[in-house]
């Protein structure tokens, strides 16, 4: 949620004349709020194993994925000022 809020403000800096907050706002958070409610009842109550491990290894995952981006950009960003893009 923070993400489109963060994105509608940029683009309402920017479009002003076009911004709906219907459109901009109010519609892109529903997938959210529907996203929170899933996950809530993914926890709530505590599934039985091996269920319950899935909420751990997903955040495992993301971390993972995360960091791979992160160096990634880090390895890119070193690399482009000493190699040309050919």
């Amino acid at each position: 949620m923070r993400l489109v809020s963060l994105a509608s403000f940029f683009y309402w800096r920017e479009h002003r004349s076009e911004f709906n907050v219907w459109q901009h706002v109010i519609l892109p958070a529903i997938p959210f709020v529907l996203l929170g409610i899933v996950i809530y009842f993914q926890f709530v109550p505590l599934p039985a194993a091996p269920f319950n491990m899935v909420g751990p290894i997903d955040a495992a995952w993301l971390v993972l994925g995360i960091i791979v981006v992160v160096l990634l950009q880090v390895h890119r960003s070193r690399s482009s000022g000493t190699h040309s893009t050919r």
